[in-house]
């Protein structure tokens, strides 16, 4: 079930910090308060006002609350990335508080959370509306990256005709595709295979238009461990500040080499 689009952000205020800052005029957003999403934002959102969007009311408050007590600006919004409603209001929700500089997007499910269905709703499609809807309102200067997967470049990779699909089609055809439909792909491991090189296609796709605007848009695919994230806690900090460093300062690769593309890098 979908939340609602217009769901209000909230400013979120520390219970023992008196508020006395003056909110910054350029704004991150973090989409997916998870371990990493949230190390990343603790470097790529000093000096700006910290938007933060999560599915999960209870985990947003609580990853807000402890980003405020840091001495973050943080205002809260829940959206639901597999809607492209609530994207696309969060996305104007954020330009209504500033200049949008940075876009961080880590939400997603896994292979052991989901069902292949809810999977490609909101690791691959979800994607691809955050990377729409945020190439509309992304300053010039402006920044984003994809936390995508490994699992993208595993297997035997896919035709170029279905890649081509993937990286290309408009929203309304993405949605459409056959080989996306609910009965389509059998089970949760090979929905997140696909989601994720859907992911990296989308991404080197979708800098022509970022870079239109003056931005860039990237995608990261972490390292494999083996371990639950709960059990690397260390090196998600670790990890995240060294993609913080990658979003300030990595240029964009945009659709050079995707099948069928023209791009340029």
């Amino acid at each position: 079930m979908s939340r609602r689009a217009d769901h209000p952000i909230q400013h979120h205020v520390h219970p023992h910090i008196k508020e006395e800052s003056v909110m910054s005029d350029t704004v991150t957003v973090l989409i997916g308060t998870g371990s990493i999403g949230a190390a990343i934002a603790r470097r790529a959102a000093v000096g700006h006002t910290l938007l933060l969007a999560d599915y999960n009311e209870a985990q947003l408050a609580a990853v807000a609350d402890q980003l405020q007590g840091e001495g973050y600006d943080v205002e809260t919004r829940v959206v639901d990335v597999s809607d492209r409603a609530s994207v696309a209001a969060l996305a104007d929700a954020a330009a209504s508080l500033g200049d949008v500089v940075r876009v961080i997007h880590a939400a997603g499910v896994s292979p052991t959370q989901a069902a292949p269905e809810r999977i490609v709703h909101v690791d691959l499609f979800g994607t691809a509306y955050v990377l729409d809807a945020f190439a509309d309102v992304v300053a010039e200067g402006g920044s984003g990256v994809v936390i995508a997967s490994q699992a993208g470049h595993m297997g035997q990779g896919f035709g170029a005709e279905l890649e081509n699909k993937l990286a290309y089609s408009p929203i309304e055809e993405l949605v459409a595709l056959p080989e996306l439909a609910d009965d389509a792909i059998d089970d949760s491991g090979s929905a997140y295979v696909i989601a994720k090189r859907a992911n990296a296609l989308r991404v080197q796709a979708a800098a022509l238009a970022w870079g239109e605007r003056g931005a860039r848009i990237n995608f990261h695919s972490g390292p494999r461990t083996g371990r639950r994230l709960s059990e690397y806690a260390p090196e998600c900090c670790w990890h995240g500040c060294r993609v913080a460093h990658w979003v300030a300062h990595r240029p964009a690769r945009a659709a050079h080499g995707l099948p069928g593309s023209a791009g340029t890098s």
